[in-house]
């Protein structure tokens, strides 16, 4: 079945940059300089991974999209690249059922429905 494709699954997300600890106010002036200088790294590596998530946002959104058209193309909703006049409110109706539990549940409930539009 398509839904247990690898190729609708995005890459894992980076995790986010841990930010360095403060140093106590009686520590020495070189630990706040040192401080100083891994806030600075840290800042750099915060604006790398904003940019990486919003990557990752955007690829799952594609990925999720060619879920969808190639599950409504299966199902008969979509056929020679025309849309069926339900075939936006059957998929909206499968993805909230769905989506949960995963692109397998997500179709699961378009062929069930699907057969009410089509039938």
């Amino acid at each position: 079945m398509i839904y247990d494709s690898e190729q609708y699954k995005p890459r894992p997300a980076l995790k986010r940059p841990v930010r360095p600890f403060c140093p106590k106010p009686d520590a020495p002036p070189e630990a706040f300089r040192s401080y100083a200088d891994e806030l600075e790294r840290h800042n750099k590596e915060i604006k790398s991974w904003m940019q990486s998530v919003a990557e990752h946002r955007d690829e799952a959104r594609e990925l999720a999209n060619k879920f969808r058209v190639d599950a409504l193309t299966q199902v008969g909703l979509i056929v020679d690249g025309e849309e069926h006049l339900k075939a936006e409110r059957v998929w909206d109706m499968a993805w909230d059922n769905g989506h949960a539990e995963g692109n397998s549940n997500v179709y699961q409930w378009l062929e069930e429905l699907s057969t009410l539009v089509l039938n």
